[in-house]
């Protein structure tokens, strides 16, 4: 290493915009020793980088952090999932517990015999004949022996046993349980409070059951029965359509308007014909789409369940899978849901009022 000042013609020019204190400042840099024109810039890069995390500190103190919230449109995704949830908490299992069973004691009234001793009545009679002069007749006596008859009497003390019978013999119920039965409340979750879309899409259940068998066509059940259940403080009314294929009608109250009609696809069992309950579950959607929209036409119908992803192999669908398609007045929502518990997936679309 040299300390000797570069010479004329040797070493780096001066910096541009050269003014005498630039290239001043500028010649002695490059005269100082090595180190120190090596330590002058690190030095003024720490500075920097010093600076730099104090103004980012004093930044993330003034500021505040925004977390994102997602909502459901209209509160569509929480009424789907609500529903999904409750009818998987309708299923229930053949019960296989043993039941004991208990006889009432019974009592029983023996007859017991008493017999009493045989009573022997003695009577003497004594004759005296007639007195003769001078002569003594003596006295004849007659001994009669009435003997008394054994008499049995009955006597009517009661015995009773009291000793209670019980059988312990397991006792299985076969018969299939339906999803008809409704569910105890203590199998439920807590309720918790439901945004209901607003608007309707019937005056009521029996209303919209009206229009639903006015419009069915070959293959999709009518309804004849609901099953009522609560649902996080709003009410859902859930017809069976066969199969694996449920109607649920969602409002503020038992009789009061259809807040949201959803049409549910859950998991097939071992008995059901997928293509079969597919084809049922797209002929119903078309029944909905009349139900809720007494003017949609054919061609309407297709296209929103196209835009929906229906088809002959969908459902079921993907974990996750959502869609919405807008027709009229009407908004419709695919989604699907796996509540806890369940193997399967659950394909649910819902009918409300366009916003």
């Amino acid at each position: 290493m040299s300390d000797t000042p570069d010479t004329p013609g040797t070493g780096a020019p001066p910096p541009p915009g050269g003014g005498e204190a630039d290239a001043s400042l500028w010649a002695r840099y490059r005269r100082a020793p090595r180190w120190l024109q090596v330590a002058i810039p690190s030095g003024l890069v720490a500075v920097l980088i010093v600076v730099g995390l104090a103004i980012a500190a004093a930044a993330g103190d003034g500021g505040s952090s925004t977390t994102p919230t997602t909502s459901a449109s209209h509160g569509t995704d929480v009424v789907l999932v609500a529903v999904a949830k409750e009818l998987t908490a309708s299923v229930t299992t053949p019960s296989t517990e043993p039941s004991t069973t208990s006889a009432e004691s019974t009592t029983s009234t023996t007859e017991a015999t008493t017999t009493l001793p045989a009573t022997t009545t003695s009577t003497t009679t004594t004759t005296l004949a007639p007195p003769t002069p001078g002569t003594t007749v003596p006295a004849t006596t007659t001994t009669t022996t009435t003997t008394t008859p054994t008499t049995t009497t009955p006597a009517t003390t009661p015995v009773t046993d009291t000793t209670p019978v019980t059988d312990t013999t397991p006792v299985t119920d076969t018969t299939p349980v339906t999803d008809t039965t409704p569910t105890s409340e203590a199998s439920r979750p807590p309720p918790s409070s439901i945004p209901l879309p607003a608007g309707r899409v019937a005056d009521s259940p029996s209303a919209f059951q009206t229009t639903w068998n006015a419009a069915v066509t070959p293959g999709v059940p009518a309804i004849s029965t609901w099953r009522t259940e609560p649902l996080g403080g709003a009410v859902v009314s859930i017809a069976d359509l066969g199969g694996n294929i449920r109607l649920a009608l969602v409002s503020a109250s038992q009789d009061g308007p259809i807040a949201e009609a959803v049409l549910v696809w859950l998991p097939p069992s071992g008995s059901d014909d997928q293509t079969q309950q597919n084809q049922v579950y797209r002929d119903a959607f078309s029944v909905l789409m009349k139900t809720v929209d007494d003017k949609v036409t054919a061609d309407q119908q297709a296209t929103t369940a196209g835009t929906l992803g229906l088809g002959p192999d969908a459902p079921p669908f993907p974990t996750g899978t959502t869609a919405d398609a807008e027709q009229g007045d009407r908004m419709y929502r695919l989604q699907t849901a796996q509540p806890e518990g369940q193997s399967g997936v659950d394909t649910l679309i819902g009918a409300s009022a366009a916003s």
